[in-house]
């Protein structure tokens, strides 16, 4: 696994060396044009007392214009910026001065009416509450100001719209209920496991045990007092699976973390392409590199590895546990309810509590002039769409105004554990619907992308790697309709669940395959019988005493393969008709020999004296006194 590792991260770094090195030295061939981004200082402007305004200007067409021409050969590909979108951080105080000495035409000439436009570029005004305030007060000479900045260095104008403004003096909203429960159960949560971890360190010294933390306590009380203890749960967490299924599987957590190495790569990228950039050309002849704009389609990939491992655990657990208690498939509706409510226990608590802090306390932490579109934005869709995240809808509903973007997941993942838990019963149930199911399955992850992709008429493989992540917080179509649904993303998870199901067949029909192998070496065992018996009784082969001892050499083949009674039987009266006594001695000493007396235990079964007689003979020459015909033919070994 080390070794996966290493090799997994040695093609990471040589892919961004690669990309590193194929867009250096391409700033002279990148066309002229308005910078996507332009911040004014935001610290000075709040030390002279002026507002600070977040503002998105849409650039006006102009066909007569060479630059416009050049912006618009961009428009139609979604791996370069929309560069006729551009956005401007303004200090209301440098802007009056920019435009101060402008005469009433040119005041006029600078200012853009309203056009239509076929994408959206602001968030909703109810994450700025006091938008429509600062555009009556700045609205004009944030117009002037960045009109004035194209004309004169592009011969281009634009209609700019401001998304929100930092007052100089502004405040935060004083804490509320909310606020003032989260701070409680933060507080409470601290206070517990400090209590805990104390009385964890206190039993450690009273019960002197080797490694305490690694212990679970028996008494129901100790497990209770700590539940909370930090060094318990660090080691709980670190500890190696002690069950056969956690060691069967013990290689999926090398998978696990390097693809969340992948993902948090991916989305630390992504981040980097939605803030404001310098150079946002890196990106850009990054992803028009032919390898870069492949690996880029994989990225959307990788959510069907948790997706797949997901279900195969499912499956291996739920069929183990029925195959345990086989009366339970009986009462399946208890069991999917148990199942259910246990998965919800672990997820719940501390979902909640991700949800109340990012309501709560996460709004008030200051990040500059990006706060209302970041935090704010997150915060309020937190108050309002929670119940969406408590019912694990948030892939279907409010899309765009999820809280905790990337919770749509959870939601994901378990609605595809219900069909799961639901379906492997049935079929556990109902053996003949297997087919059915794994045949709704199969068709259900080709049916349903392929619907979605034609009827609304999306690309098959996302192609946004830039355009749907800059520059607003939007989600494009195909991220809600194709990656997030159940119907559409479900091809992980239901051939996870179908390797689970051949997981479970293989490890309980094993005792098949491995008869199957010492059949074969039966088949080797009796050939070389047969070869022996062969070469020393070249003269006489059709002898009734060679075909005898032939037989009885077979016979004997059979005995590390009797499993029942009846077979016990019909074995010993087939030898005892064909092997006279010294045969019957060479029979049980081969046995011996190959395969050990608990291996023909079955002798015990028989009644015959003559047979008995022999095997006890032959016992006692192998080993000893290892066969005692006075403890009812009872094996010591």
């Amino acid at each position: 696994m080390l070794k996966f590792l290493r090799d997994t991260m040695v093609v990471l770094l040589i892919f961004y060396l690669y990309g590193l090195y194929s867009v250096q030295g391409n700033d002279a061939d990148n066309p002229k044009w308005p910078d996507l981004y332009q911040y004014d200082n935001y610290a000075h402007c709040k030390e002279h007392g002026s507002a600070f305004c977040m503002v998105r200007a849409v650039v006006k067409p102009n066909s007569s214009n060479e630059v416009w021409n050049r912006i618009q050969g961009t428009i139609s590909n979604r791996r370069f910026y929309p560069h006729n979108l551009v956005e401007r951080a303004i200090c209301i105080e440098r802007c009056l001065k920019t435009v101060r000495n402008l005469s009433h035409s040119e005041r006029q000439e600078l200012l853009v009416e309203p056009f239509a436009v076929e994408f959206d570029y602001l968030l909703d005004s109810k994450f700025f509450p006091h938008q429509s305030h600062y555009r009556k007060l700045y609205g004009e000479v944030v117009n002037l100001c960045i009109n004035q900045e194209l004309r004169s260095e592009f011969g281009l104008l634009a209609f700019a719209e401001i998304e929100d403004c930092h007052e100089p003096n502004r405040r935060l909203d004083p804490l509320d209920t909310w606020d003032g429960i989260c701070i409680a159960v933060i507080c409470l949560v601290i206070v517990f496991a400090i209590l805990s971890t104390i009385f964890d360190y206190h039993l450690k010294k009273k019960l002197a045990l080797d490694d305490h933390f690694a212990t679970n306590l028996e008494p129901i009380e100790y497990r209770l007092a700590t539940i909370w203890s930090v060094p318990r749960n660090l080691r709980s967490m670190a500890a190696p699976p002690k069950s056969a299924l956690g060691k069967d599987f013990l290689c999926l957590e090398g998978v696990r973390f390097a693809t969340m190495a992948f993902v948090v790569m991916v989305h630390t990228l992504q981040m980097w392409m939605r803030v404001p950039l310098q150079n946002p050309e890196f990106y850009e002849d990054a992803f028009e590199d032919p390898i870069i704009a492949s690996l880029t389609q994989m990225a959307t990939n990788l959510v069907q590895l948790f997706f797949s491992i997901g279900g195969l655990l499912t499956a291996v657990n739920l069929l183990d546990f029925l195959a345990k208690n086989p009366d339970s498939i009986r009462s399946w509706r208890k069991v999917l309810w148990d199942k259910v409510v246990n998965r919800l226990k672990r997820i719940l608590p501390v979902y909640l509590f991700m949800i109340l802090i990012a309501a709560t306390l996460f709004r008030r932490i200051p990040l500059g002039p990006l706060y209302d579109r970041i935090v704010g934005a997150e915060s309020s869709n937190c108050r309002t769409n929670w119940w969406s995240n408590l019912l694990f809808v948030n892939n279907y509903v409010n899309g765009n105004d999820t809280c905790l973007r990337a919770s749509w997941y959870l939601s994901a993942d378990l609605q595809y554990y219900l069909f799961g838990i639901f379906a492997l019963l049935m079929m556990t149930r109902f053996p003949k619907t297997t087919k059915y199911w794994i045949g709704f399955m199969v068709i259900l992850n080709f049916a349903g992308p392929g619907l979605e992709i034609w009827f609304r008429q999306l690309p098959p493989i996302s192609t946004n790697a830039i355009r749907f992540s800059a520059p607003t917080f939007f989600d494009d179509e195909w991220m809600e309709k194709i990656y997030k649904p159940f119907q559409t993303s479900s091809a992980g998870y239901f051939y996870g669940i179908m390797a689970g199901m051949m997981y479970h067949k293989l490890k309980h029909t094993g005792k098949i395959l491995v008869d199957r192998k010492v059949r074969c070496n039966l088949y080797s065992t009796r050939i070389k019988c047969l070869k022996k018996i062969l070469i020393s009784h070249t003269d006489s082969l059709l002898d009734r005493t060679t075909v005898a001892k032939l037989y009885c050499c077979l016979l004997c083949t059979r005995i590390p393969h009797v499993r029942s009674k009846p077979q016990a039987s019909s074995v010993a009266n087939a030898i005892l008709r064909f092997c006279d006594q010294e045969q019957l001695w060479l029979c049980v000493h081969r046995g011996l020999s190959q395969y050990g007396s608990q291996r023909i235990r079955f002798v015990i079964k028989l009644s015959s004296d003559r047979f008995l007689n022999s095997c006890d003979f032959a016992f006692q020459e192998k080993s000893g006194n290892c066969w005692n015909t006075n403890t009812s033919y009872r094996w010591e070994n």
